[in-house]
């Protein structure tokens, strides 16, 4: 009896059990079923993942192979696009270096050219100062020469006179007729002194001559004459180079009865070949006084 008891509490326990588990269990089998599903589906998912990857990776490696075809073929490319831009780069350096040349032999040329058209407008006005200083100084030879017109007659009869020398332009010969003018300039009036050998002479000319015009005598044993000193023609020779300056002394030929009367009228004046050796010497002698 106890044991049937035990044995129908047990049943009935076992049904309790049944009752309440039954659901629950129901519920777990569903839910295992739905997961099992949701695996099978993720499983599915993943293999279609899995292709894709491998899709994805085999179109990857082909562009791999195909960006590596177009560096090659650009890098093949480019060397000889840079082997020719060298070239050109060289061709251009080359002619660069030609023009830059050709451009400063051009600067040098146009440099000399106006340093040669700024001497010539230079010497340009100095010659034409000299021009017009020539033409005063012939306009005033030419005043003296008119003044002296009779002249030539009262020579003829002075150098009938035995102790008259003469007047001076017919005692000297010019040893180069480009210095006849530069003469003139530096002898002035004095080309028309009549030259004597003494002052007796001079006063028994004056008295009784006959002379229509004033003339300035010369007498020889009374003239004081000066000559330039050597050290100043060796000066003015350092000074504007020689022949640039020469005494006007030594460009006339004389007797030499009436050397005093040269050195009087010539031994003091330089001849200058140009203007501004002229004016560097007068310069020199203005800082000597």
């Amino acid at each position: 009896m106890t044991q049937y008891m035990q044995w129908a509490n047990g049943n009935t326990e076992l049904d309790r059990l049944r009752g309440s588990v039954l659901p629950e269990f129901v519920q777990a089998e569903k839910a295992r079923d739905s997961t099992f599903n949701g695996v099978v589906q993720i499983k599915m998912k993943i293999d279609e993942l899995d292709d894709k990857t491998e899709s994805i990776r085999k179109d990857i490696e082909m562009m791999d192979n195909n960006i590596s075809k177009l560096i090659a073929d650009r890098e093949a490319k480019l060397g000889g696009q840079v082997g020719k831009l060298s070239q050109n780069v060289d061709e251009l350096s080359r002619t660069l270096v030609k023009e830059s040349s050709i451009l400063a032999n051009h600067e040098e040329s146009l440099k000399s050219e106006q340093n040669a058209s700024n001497k010539l407008t230079s010497k340009r006005d100095e010659a034409a100062a000299v021009e017009n200083e020539l033409k005063d100084r012939k306009k005033e030879l030419d005043d003296i020469k008119s003044s002296l017109d009779l002249l030539a007659y009262e020579e003829g009869q002075l150098e009938t006179l035995q102790k008259v020398k003469g007047v001076i332009t017919k005692l000297i010969t010019v040893k180069d007729m480009s210095t006849m003018t530069a003469l003139e300039v530096a002898a002035g009036g004095k080309l028309f002194n009549v030259v004597v050998d003494n002052e007796n002479t001079g006063k028994q000319l004056l008295q009784n001559g006959d002379l229509r015009r004033r003339v300035t005598l010369i007498p020889l044993n009374k003239i004081q004459s000066h000559v330039v000193p050597i050290r100043v023609q060796q000066a003015a020779t350092r000074l504007v180079g020689e022949y640039n300056a020469e005494l006007a002394l030594l460009l006339v030929g004389y007797d030499e009865e009436v050397k005093n009367a040269m050195t009087y009228v010539f031994g003091s004046t330089f001849v200058c070949q140009v203007l501004m050796q002229q004016r560097r010497l007068d310069f020199k002698e203005e800082d000597r006084t």
